[in-house]
């Protein structure tokens, strides 16, 4: 059987898919939750039951080596493996994603939805995204745009002879826009819509009511005690300490401004121009759009 950590009396057994773009607030939103739980913060052991791309969760469902399949026949076998791994869970999971919302070679969604409880997007203006996405993966700004304007952008290389050579699966995220509306397109799964700036501006707002969507209840109190112990200065003192392990680059930092706005200082016009020229639609539907 399938071990479980016992959840503080989430006692619906199926998977919250924490999804978004990278560099979109869904680190900071795990350590919440960890707070929430556990009553303090470790951002190397976060609140999670793992990552959706994660080829150890499935090599455990399925006690086969997952890295001697394709990833057309992983994601063939991913449906049935989250169904299997509900049947042994007493209580609600969290599983983050970057992976756009898809369906497989059978039809069948990727996550799914009888496995699925419900899922917390989140978006962030991505000309704040580009700087942050940079320093994650260690590249020029322009390499992060050309990843976020790229219409099969992925995160971890794709197969080498046909089998995986990593720990990951490929994370098929598609370019910044339509992996937004992947997940907001679709109407298998109830999707709550968290943008980074809202959750900046009144924190207990945003998190209070996104855990009302997720049918928790907790006291104003317990809110405001967890995210006090998540303030932005608290999780980059932890990773000048201990370091992080889901940080790319050793030599980087994860935890790096998280601010709104910070593209002005840092993105030069052409820089701007090529995003808002692909995104421009998406980016006036949740006010990014420079005036």
């Amino acid at each position: 059987m399938i071990s479980t950590r016992a959840r503080n009396g989430l006692q619906i057994p199926k998977i919250v898919w924490l999804s978004s773009y990278p560099k979109s607030g869904n680190t900071w939103f795990r350590s919440f939750l960890s707070a929430l739980f556990y009553g303090e913060v470790d951002i190397n052991n976060l609140l999670s039951d793992g990552h959706f791309s994660s080829l150890t969760f499935y090599t455990r469902i399925n006690d086969i080596d997952c890295r001697m399949l394709t990833h057309q026949e992983m994601q063939l076998m991913i449906p049935e493996s989250l169904r299997l791994y509900c049947k042994h869970i007493s209580s609600m999971q969290f599983m983050k994603t970057h992976d756009a919302y898809q369906l497989n070679d059978k039809g069948e969604p990727i996550f799914d939805t009888e496995a699925s409880h419900k899922v917390l997007h989140f978006v962030r203006n991505p000309l704040d995204v580009v700087a942050s996405f940079a320093n994650h993966l260690n590249q020029s700004l322009d390499k992060a745009i050309d990843l976020m304007n790229h219409p099969q952008g992925s995160l971890v290389p794709m197969v080498k002879n046909g089998h995986h050579f990593t720990h990951q699966m490929t994370q098929l995220m598609l370019d910044w826009s339509s992996h937004i509306a992947s997940w907001l397109n679709q109407s298998e799964l109830e999707v709550h819509l968290m943008r980074y700036e809202d959750s900046k501006v009144d924190t207990f707002k945003a998190f209070k009511t996104a855990l009302e969507f997720l049918e928790l209840s907790f006291s104003d109190e317990q809110i405001q005690a967890a995210i006090d112990l998540v303030a932005f200065e608290k999780l980059q003192r932890q990773e000048q300490e201990r370091g992080f392990v889901e940080r790319q680059d050793i030599d980087g930092t994860f935890f790096r401004k998280g601010k709104v706005g910070g593209w002005k200082e840092e993105l030069s016009e052409k820089q701007v121009e090529r995003i808002i020229d692909m995104h421009g639609d998406v980016m006036e539907r949740f006010n990014y759009k420079p005036e």
